[in-house]
């Protein structure tokens, strides 16, 4: 009796031990394939972002020193709205470290050199060749800043930024992985090169974000000024949005809010070149759902 009792107990230990074992491997199975399907998810994610970015990027660069409209900017065009090659280039041989402003032929960077905000020839050239872009949107800013004294010469703000002016000496401005707007040109400046990344503008607890670009506008091998050119992002998440079907919250980690859109957007504090904590906030909303 003992023995068939003893039995009877190895043969149920066992059944459960098996019920266990094969519900625990399933359990494991099940979660690798969650998060196999969530890093899946999030890589495309991610890539679609990056493209998206990177478009904006080079819709920014076209208005620069080194877009196809790098002509506009260049110190011996005498003639910067006309972009056709067989325009003479007057004086690109001059020297403009040891020549007077009578030696720059461009009127834009001459009139900016002399006049700044109230020369109303540049005034007048940046406002046609600015002025689409601004009207229909696809850029929020743009703004002008010697090179020497950091002084801002002329911004000039889309029709469509309606909800707050970010060409307003309010904002604490910040640019990803680099710091605030000083350190920004202090980089320009230094390296002669452009710089593309994200923007964020606080004062009394509002908060905005862009894709901007700054880049370096050469006379003579040296920085004389420097444009930044910003692009909205609302475009951008919309677009991400309706690409996926999903609500995009953009996290700002340095204080740790969200702001809200007509859906529930946050922007990510940008850390790891684009998007870290955005990053982490996706992937545990993949595993939550």
């Amino acid at each position: 009796m003992q023995i068939r009792t003893l039995l009877l107990f190895i043969s149920i230990a066992g059944s459960a031990a098996t019920a266990l074992t094969v519900w625990y491997t399933s359990t494991q199975r099940e979660a690798t394939q969650m998060r196999a399907d969530a890093e899946l998810r999030w890589d495309i994610y991610n890539d679609s972002w990056h493209r998206i970015q990177r478009e904006g990027v080079e819709a920014l660069d076209e208005f620069g020193p080194s877009g196809k409209n790098q002509s506009f900017w260049r110190a011996e065009n005498a003639e910067p709205l006309t972009t056709s090659a067989s325009v003479p280039l007057y004086g690109s041989d001059v020297d403009y470290t040891n020549s007077g402003i009578d030696s720059i032929a461009n009127p834009i960077i001459r009139g900016l050199e002399e006049s700044g905000n109230k020369s109303v020839e540049a005034n007048r050239l940046l406002r046609i060749f600015f002025g689409a872009p601004l009207q229909r949107g696809k850029l929020l800013f743009y703004s002008v800043t010697r090179a020497e004294t950091f002084e801002q010469v002329v911004c000039k703000k889309s029709l469509f930024a309606r909800r707050y002016d970010p060409c307003s000496a309010k904002f604490e401005s910040s640019f990803e992985n680099v710091g605030s707007k000083v350190d920004l040109y202090e980089k320009v400046v230094q390296s002669a090169d452009s710089w593309s990344g994200y923007m964020r503008q606080e004062s009394s607890g509002q908060l905005e974000y862009s894709l901007v670009t700054a880049a370096p506008l050469m006379v003579g091998g040296q920085v004389r000024f420097i444009l930044l050119t910003a692009a909205p992002l609302q475009p951008m998440l919309k677009r991400f949005e309706e690409q996926f079907q999903l609500n995009t919250h953009i996290f700002d980690a340095k204080t740790r809010l969200y702001t809200r859109r007509l859906c529930p957007l946050k922007l990510p504090n940008l850390s790891q070149r684009n998007l870290a904590p955005y990053t982490e906030y996706l992937r545990t909303q993949n595993r939550v759902s």
